[in-house]
């Protein structure tokens, strides 16, 4: 498992190199202008490309247990309630980053390699629909309170920060994906959406990496910074291994459902959340390490995880 992990994370290693190397050469005129101009190719097509093809790709296996469909929801309520208590804290300006660095895993790029290597490709199935429900839930959530507390004070109202979000396609994709599906015909679309999914990351990557070439002095890898991958890496998977044990005492989710969620859960903070706090121009730099860290160090969370699931 740890082969497959690493594997996986040095192939995002390139593109990442590969923007802080073009930074270095300063192949870009404007790299803040080159940043934002990748930052919305990613944000509004490869990313929501990726979600929509893994929904038409994978043989989707409803899980019959009701709990199963619980949990992701859950998670998001008590972590809501935590960084909620947090807000009466001095840390209450983290609160907003936290809260989208936490809840938007890598759960698609990352997440399904994961469940396939540990339960096999029968996982897959299960694995679409936590994903689908994953980044529905998280894009949703996520930036709605990274908007609105994002600050001493409120960045905007709720409503505020809904309307932004809803209007990201990303928001959508997961629907639109399952809704395709059962268009006839639509698997087709595979093989022309696929290259722009595929192309999400490695674009995210390397504009992360030009990013940090351009303002990596000014980021702050300090306690809070580490906070932050404390709750991706180790608050969240906590909060899923509770509400799965529940669920699991009154037998509302399947073995293999509960191994899908406890996975998914150690999954890193998502490339799109970059793109998301640039979008927004909130929170850019606390998300940028948040990525970064939680990336570097996730082996370690998967393995643990996937030990407990075994």
């Amino acid at each position: 498992m740890v082969a497959t992990v690493l594997g996986t994370l040095s192939i995002l290693a390139v593109p990442l190199l590969l923007g802080i190397g073009t930074g270095m050469m300063a192949l870009f005129d404007d790299p803040d202008g080159a940043v934002g101009a990748l930052n919305r190719y990613v944000l509004y097509l490869a990313f929501p490309a990726l979600i929509v093809v893994g929904m038409l790709d994978r043989e989707l296996a409803l899980p019959s247990g009701a709990g199963f469909y619980l949990v992701v929801p859950g998670v998001a309520v008590l972590l809501s309630a935590v960084l909620l208590a947090l807000r009466a804290t001095p840390l209450r300006n983290e609160t907003g980053a936290i809260a989208l660095t936490s809840l938007f895993g890598n759960t698609a790029y990352v997440g399904l390699p994961v469940v396939e290597g540990v339960l096999g490709p029968q996982g897959l199935g299960i694995g679409a629909v936590a994903v689908a429900m994953h980044v529905t839930i998280s894009m949703v959530v996520g930036p709605v309170l990274l908007l609105t507390w994002s600050g001493g004070e409120s960045h905007g109202a709720v409503g505020a920060a809904l309307r932004k979000v809803v209007r990201q396609p990303l928001a959508w994709a997961p629907v639109v994906g399952l809704v395709l599906r059962w268009l006839p015909g639509s698997a087709v679309l595979v093989d022309y959406l696929q290259p722009v999914g595929r192309s999400a990351s490695p674009v995210g990557l390397f504009l992360i990496g030009l990013f940090l070439h351009t303002h990596g002095r000014g980021l702050s890898f300090g306690a809070t910074a580490w906070l932050r991958v404390l709750f991706k890496l180790a608050v969240v998977p906590a909060l899923t291994w509770g509400l799965v044990g529940v669920a699991g005492a009154f037998g509302l989710i399947s073995t293999e459902g509960a191994a899908v969620l406890l996975l998914l859960s150690a999954m890193p903070t998502a490339i799109s959340t970059f793109s998301i706090a640039r979008e927004f121009d909130a929170a850019v730099d606390e998300v940028t390490v948040a990525v970064v860290l939680s990336t570097a160090l996730c082996p370690l969370a998967i393995s643990a995880v996937a030990a407990l699931v075994g």
